[in-house]
């Protein structure tokens, strides 16, 4: 009897779009979670920017222009509403859609929810939620949408935002003309100077060979994207090895796991159903119809247009004016138009210029008329030459993130910092949950605030500190709540 042939098992089989989904879930699940313990002290009714102010001075503008709301901003707080409820309601429901999709149910219903979620969040988060990791989380989420295993060429969206995120990352460093970079003493500056450093940072600073580890960063960023588009497994794992130092040494928060989330896009089917052994059994996808896949296509090159698009625009000057560039600018908001809001396709560029001092600003209240001034505890941010904080691995701490940002510039230019300060003075119960440790309670709030800048610097050795602190000038002058109740 004639033993009947094995069947060839099929070629396409979706274990690596299987893989991508859960890791997209699980970062989801992050920051929403992440998001959701701050967000009434960020933008809730007493927190420090309320998103009801932000939506109603919109409305107002929007009004006054005969602009669509939901066109210029869209977000369904135009319909819940951005009071406490609302913001819960928003958080929640990413915390739900991220475990859908986690747990493989209803995933493209889940990866649509967990979009318009965050976006709406985006949009009356101000400036708490305009980072990088945020626009990339966005873009990602809606690549995915249109990620397929029933298109195999659909995989080449998430991998292109891949290769314009790390590319661009070089690009920017080297066009800046920055003199750490093109020196190679960046990262003599950086495992200090970073927004929120930690323990693994501080023992990287200590270590020798930054110049060598500047020349490898720049061949992970500018050489090795282009394997991508030849031997794409070969990027995975110098890609994996500096997210994974970028994790090790400093507080990115979601970001680096997301941006390992968009590796796994790298590595072939074979490769995670030999890891995955067996344990999960992901069905061979049925093959589309021609008009299906015709129309599949048509968002994929519309997407991958943008990003190539602001590829060409990388490193060619502003000013003075550069007609191709100029030219790729007009073709990219013709082709964006509308749904420029949306967030579907972002820019980006980390630490184009290197930041070569550290300035902390420390806030202090006093309920004595000055005599006395007491120092409120930031959980992430150093607050005094021992305080180096353990890693908050997914977790992003916002205001501590601002912090960073607003001793950059001036009190002048950072509103939210005068807002931050009258909340103080109001003992705002979600704003103090924000911080570490308040010298006051919420019903007995200093009378008093300040703020004066530190200048910080890594101490050689750990035994008298982590940090070398030395006092700067006043930041903001100091204020009561009558200045800002009279403003």
């Amino acid at each position: 009897m004639e033993t009947p042939p094995t069947p060839t098992p099929p070629t396409r089989t979706a274990e690596t779009h299987w893989v991508f989904l859960r890791a997209l879930g699980f970062v989801h699940l992050w920051a929403f979670g992440s998001l959701w313990a701050q967000i009434q002290g960020l933008v809730g009714p007493e927190g420090i920017r309320p998103a009801q102010e932000t939506l109603a001075r919109a409305a107002d503008y929007l009004s006054e222009h005969g602009e669509s709301p939901w066109r210029v901003m869209p977000t369904l707080a135009w319909f819940t509403g951005a009071g406490a409820a609302a913001l819960h309601l928003l958080c929640g429901g990413g915390v739900l859609a991220a475990l859908a999709l986690t747990f493989n149910r209803l995933s493209t219903v889940a990866l649509g929810a967990l979009f318009v979620l965050y976006l709406s969040l985006f949009h009356i988060g101000a400036e708490f939620t305009r980072y990088q990791w945020d626009l990339l989380l966005l873009e990602v989420t809606f690549a995915a949408l249109l990620y397929s295993p029933r298109f195999p060429h659909s995989v080449w969206l998430p991998r292109l935002v891949l290769f314009k995120l790390m590319f661009s990352s070089g690009v920017v460093k080297v066009a800046s003309g920055d003199p750490t970079w093109h020196g190679l003493t960046a990262l003599d500056y950086h495992y200090w100077t970073q927004p929120i450093p930690h323990f693994g940072g501080w023992l990287a600073w200590q270590a020798p060979g930054h110049a060598l580890s500047c020349v490898l960063m720049f061949g992970v960023e500018l050489v090795v994207p282009f394997l991508i588009f030849v031997r794409p497994a070969w990027a995975f794992w110098p890609f994996a090895g500096l997210l994974g130092v970028m994790g090790a040494t400093g507080n990115y928060g979601f970001f680096h796991v997301l941006s390992a989330a968009l590796c796994v896009t790298l590595l072939p089917d074979s490769t995670w159903r030999r890891w995955l052994r067996d344990r999960v059994q992901v069905p061979a996808p049925a093959a589309p119809r021609r008009w299906l896949a015709a129309l599949h296509a048509l968002p994929l090159a519309w997407l991958m247009s943008l990003s190539l698009l602001h590829l060409g625009m990388l490193g060619q000057r502003r000013d003075p004016p550069n007609p191709t560039r100029a030219a790729l600018a007009t073709a990219y908001d013709t082709l964006i138009g509308p749904l420029d809001a949306w967030q579907v396709e972002s820019s980006y560029g980390l630490f184009a210029t290197m930041t070569t001092r550290r300035d902390e600003i420390q806030v202090e209240g006093s309920s004595d008329g000055g005599q006395t001034w007491r120092p409120y505890r930031f959980a992430f941010k150093p607050n005094d030459a021992g305080d180096l904080p353990a890693p908050a691995l997914f977790h992003m701490p916002r205001l501590d993130w601002q912090m960073w940002f607003a001793a950059l510039g001036t009190c002048r230019r950072n509103e939210w910092f005068l807002l931050f300060q009258r909340r103080l003075l109001e003992g705002s119960k979600p704003v103090l949950g924000l911080l570490a440790e308040s010298p006051f309670p919420p019903d007995a709030p200093p009378k008093l605030i300040r703020s004066r800048v530190e200048h910080f610097t890594f101490a050689a050795s750990a035994r008298d500190g982590f940090w070398s602190v030395t006092p700067g000038p006043d930041y903001c002058p100091t204020l009561s709540i009558d200045q800002f109740r009279a403003r």
